[in-house]
């Protein structure tokens, strides 16, 4: 799914290092429907027009069955992991998809039994995969033009709801700095959909009004972008002097790679 961050750090970054390697090289992504156990509208005619089947988060049926075809047909499969699939959050955004604890074990299962190459991003991520042996650890691959130019005296900091636990945790902290006389011509721009909480303790702390919601000449608030493209094109042109990824320590974030692409900017 292109919309998905994972997609920017784990797939389009080294495909396309490789597409300008050898132009020859052409990506094709399957169209995808509204079933929950088949997702995507594959037939083994599209198998059979591949050289390899890359799957990035294989969950389900739909997926075994897709990676049964290519097997039958002599077509290679790899099979990537961006997260640790046995330990997303609630609040994650795809928490829906890794819930089902049957189709989920049974898909890794499968894949890392089967699948000529498993990959995931930390050998945290792989020390809770069944058949590890089997599974090779894949950094972030994806290498993002940074910004140039000279830095803004301006804080980014990238979120989403289902980072709203992950604020909380720093909260006191990013107020406390932002409140600092020492910081008083800095901005910070608020990538994402910050929680309304964070926009209201931010302001309060700098004397703004904080029952207004709208962007001040502290506190910029970009709307919510549809992809990670959107934002990286953003927070690209804004040129932040440092940029915030908010990862309290649990076990989900713990097998989650350094996203480098993403903090270049710092």
């Amino acid at each position: 799914d292109p919309a998905m961050p994972f997609s920017l750090g784990r797939i389009f970054g080294p495909f396309l290092d490789m597409r300008r390697e050898d132009d020859r090289l052409e990506i094709v992504l399957p169209r995808y429907r509204m079933n929950r156990d088949h997702p995507l509208d594959v037939e083994w005619h599209f198998v059979l027009d591949c050289d390899a089947i890359f799957i990035e988060n294989p969950v389900g049926a739909g997926n075994i069955e897709l990676a049964m075809t290519a097997l039958l047909n002599g077509v290679p499969i790899w099979a990537d992991w961006g997260d640790d699939p046995f330990t997303v959050r609630f609040q994650n955004p795809n928490f829906a998809g890794f819930s089902r604890r049957e189709p989920l074990l049974d898909a890794v299962d499968w894949f890392t039994k089967f699948a000529h190459v498993c990959s995931v991003p930390t050998e945290t991520a792989r020390a809770s995969f069944p058949n590890k042996e089997r599974v090779r650890v894949i950094p972030e691959a994806c290498r993002w033009q940074p910004a140039v130019g000279p830095r803004k005296k301006l804080v980014t900091w990238r979120g989403a709801p289902g980072h709203d636990e992950d604020v909380r945790s720093v909260l006191p902290e990013l107020c406390a700095v932002a409140a600092d006389p020492e910081f008083k011509d800095w901005q910070w721009a608020l990538l994402g959909a910050p929680p309304k909480e964070m926009i209201q303790a931010m302001k309060e702390a700098l004397g703004e009004d904080p029952t207004d919601w709208k962007e001040t000449d502290r506190i910029i608030i970009p709307p919510f972008f549809p992809t990670p493209f959107h934002m990286m094109h953003v927070w690209q042109s804004n040129a932040p002097f440092i940029h915030i990824v908010p990862l309290p320590d649990n076990k989900f974030n713990r097998t989650k790679p350094p996203n480098a692409w993403m903090e270049a900017t710092a």
